[in-house]
């Protein structure tokens, strides 16, 4: 697998999850009856919060990283 497939696989399951776990205790928290609101709130959270991949070239190879919200530099995934 090409390494921007796998950062592109990364990001979507990243998502994925963070996105259904907000989702889930925000259903908690705000009830059935705002479940648009809720969705919405999910989706922004989870696009600030969630680890994003991406592809560098170094040294004649391209490499995937990850970059976490309070981290100041990207780990190198493989």
């Amino acid at each position: 697998m090409k390494p921007k497939h796998k950062a592109l696989v990364f990001n979507f399951l990243s998502f994925a999850v963070f996105f259904l776990v907000a989702r889930y205790i925000l259903l908690m928290l705000m009830g059935e009856e705002q479940h648009m609101v809720v969705v919405f709130i999910a989706a922004f959270v989870t696009t600030i919060l969630s680890p994003k991949f991406f592809v560098i070239k170094k040294s004649g190879r391209e490499k995937v990283f990850m970059k976490i919200l309070l981290v100041k530099e990207p780990k190198e995934i493989g």
